[in-house]
């Protein structure tokens, strides 16, 4: 998203010139985003719970010590 406000930042100009607001702007430029940043969250969230946890057993493994992994999915979202 960073990489995109930067390409559109003389598109972002224009519009604040042309006397749209921030809000406007916004909802034009980087609010279009949302739905496929959300989709990717959620196809990424589980395989990204499963990596963490496998990681967290080798290490775990390698230095003999228990460590509980916890995932607290209200917080998530």
């Amino acid at each position: 998203m960073y990489l995109n406000v930067q390409d559109n930042q003389r598109d972002i100009s224009i519009l604040d010139l042309l006397g749209y607001s921030q809000r406007e702007i916004r909802r034009m430029m980087i609010q279009i985003y949302r739905p496929i940043v959300w989709t990717a969250f959620v196809i990424t969230l589980i395989p990204g719970i499963l990596t963490a946890r496998t990681i967290q057993k080798a290490l775990s493994a390698a230095i003999h010590d228990y460590m509980p992994f916890g995932v607290n999915f209200k917080g998530l979202l």
